[in-house]
C-alpha cells in the first residue's frame, strides 16, 4: 500500500529546519514499518489550505498514492505560487525586532515588498469573517468536487490547529494534532516559538509516547478507511 502526506510542517517529517529526534520514531515512521511501505512526503512547512490543494495536490492527481493523508492547516495563511510559510503571526512580526529570528528561519525567499505587503494585508484589509468563510468553501468544493470524482484512492485527514469542516467523503480525526500534544505535554507553549523545544521538534510533536500515541489515531482511521 502507498500513502502520501500532503500538509504543513505538521507532516513535513524531512523538514531541516526542525530539531531531529534525538532517537525516537516519528508517528511517519511508525506508520512506514506498521504498513511495510516507504511514505511519500509532499507536506512543506507553513503551508496554506491553497499550498496544499494547489501546489501538493492537484500535480500529481493522475497518479496519487492509495492512500492520501493532509494535516489541514490555519487558514489565515496567504498564499503564493512558490514560497511559503507567509502567514499572519511571521506577517505583523516583520517590523519588530523579532522578525529578525523569523528573517532567518522563515523567509523561504519572499522579498522585503512581499513582507511588507503581507503585512499591510494583514493590518488593513484582513477580514475575519471572511476569511473563514474562503476556508470552509475551498474545502466544501475539495471534498465534493474534486475528491468525490477520485475512485482509487482513499482520505484520511487531520487538522493541525483546529477542526473546521465535517469531511463527506473521507474519513477525519476530530481532533487536531495540537491538540493531542497539548494534552500530553505540559506547558507545550511555554516560551517563544522560535526557542520552544517542543514546538521546534519535527513535525512538532516531540517524544515517542506522543507520536505512538498519534500513530495510533492516525492508523485507526487508515485502517477504517481501507475496509
Amino acid at each position: 500500500m502507498r500513502i502520501g502526506f500532503f500538509g504543513d510542517s505538521f507532516s513535513h517529517e524531512n523538514n531541516k529546519l526542525f530539531q531531529k529526534t534525538d532517537g525516537y520514531n516519528t508517528y511517519i515512521n511508525l506508520l512506514e514499518k506498521e504498513y511495510n511501505t516507504d511514505i511519500s512526503i509532499n507536506s512543506k512547512g507553513g503551508s496554506s489550505h491553497w499550498d496544499i490543494i494547489i501546489n501538493q495536490f492537484m500535480p500529481i492527481i493522475d497518479n496519487l498514492p492509495d492512500v492520501c493523508v493532509f494535516t489541514w492547516p490555519d487558514g489565515r495563511r496567504l498564499f503564493h505560487k512558490t514560497v511559503r510559510n507567509l502567514g499572519m503571526p511571521a506577517a505583523l512580526a516583520y517590523s519588530t525586532s523579532t522578525f529578525k529570528f523569523l528573517d532567518i528561519k522563515y523567509q523561504f525567499g519572499f522579498s522585503s515588498n512581499q513582507w511588507k505587503a503581507a503585512e499591510m494585508y494583514y493590518k488593513y484589509l484582513f477580514d475575519e469573517e471572511k476569511n473563514n468563510l474562503e476556508y470552509l468553501s475551498s474545502l466544501y468544493y475539495f471534498d465534493n468536487v474534486i475528491l468525490k470524482k477520485i475512485k482509487n484512492t482513499k482520505f484520511v485527514h487531520l487538522w493541525s490547529f483546529e477542526n473546521v469542516y465535517e469531511w463527506k467523503n473521507t474519513i477525519a480525526l476530530d481532533e487536531p494534532l495540537i491538540k493531542i500534544a497539548e494534552s500530553m505535554i505540559p506547558g507545550y507553549h511555554d516560551g517563544p516559538a522560535h526557542k520552544n523545544k517542543n514546538y521546534l521538534a519535527l513535525n512538532h510533536l516531540p517524544g515517542q509516547e506522543l507520536n505512538e500515541a498519534v500513530f495510533e489515531k492516525v492508523k485507526g482511521c487508515i485502517d477504517e478507511v481501507c475496509r
